[in-house]
């Protein structure tokens, strides 16, 4: 399978603590799905969950992800990746 190579991509780091716990993020990622129907890779490890938005990002923008998180009032970090390859 031939990759594709995006440049200059974002991972969100949700920390899961009581506010939000990990429940209330898998809602909201299903919620963004149904609502405006965006979708992304995502993965957990420990004490937090990452939403990768890369190549795997589906009907919308980074900017619609961040702005559905502070409408939520999620507490989050973002981190630029500057390549990346994808399948």
């Amino acid at each position: 399978m031939e990759k594709t190579y995006m440049k200059g991509w974002v991972s969100i780091n949700i920390p899961i603590n009581k506010k939000q716990n990990i429940d209330k993020i898998f809602y909201l990622a299903d919620k963004l799905q149904e609502e405006k129907g965006i979708t992304f890779d995502t993965g957990t490890g420990g004490d937090s969950m990452d939403w990768e938005i890369d190549f795997s990002l589906k009907g919308g923008k980074p900017e619609d992800v961040i702005e559905f998180l502070d409408k939520h009032d999620i507490e989050y970090t973002t981190r630029k990746v500057e390549d990346q390859a994808g399948g």
